[in-house]
């Protein structure tokens, strides 16, 4: 017997697309992104919450201490007079220091 002398049939060239490996790319690719956004929102937020409850216990802590300077009777007297012009209320102000005195 004599050797064919046909060679095997080519496979079709495939659009890039169409092969298995780009495939493959794309879809880690999507998942890879997939997977960075969603931690990245849960990191985003728990930090939020973090900076929110570290900045609420420092602001209750600066009213927990400027509390203990203020007189609470000149302060009882400042609330009945409700006036900005008082010897009361620049008492408590200047209890409070300056930082007080420039918003006011």
């Amino acid at each position: 017997m004599e050797p064919s002398s046909t060679a095997p049939p080519t496979p079709p060239t495939l659009r890039p697309w169409q092969r298995l490996a780009v495939r493959l790319a794309a879809v880690f690719v999507l998942v890879t992104l997939a997977t960075v956004g969603v931690v990245g929102v849960l990191v985003h937020q728990r930090q939020s919450h973090e900076v929110e409850d570290t900045v609420g216990t420092q602001l209750l802590n600066i009213a927990r201490v400027s509390a203990l300077l203020i007189d609470p009777s000149a302060h009882a007297e400042v609330a009945r007079a409700g006036r900005a012009d008082s010897a009361a209320y620049r008492r408590v102000t200047k209890a409070l220091g300056p930082s007080a005195r420039k918003r006011c």
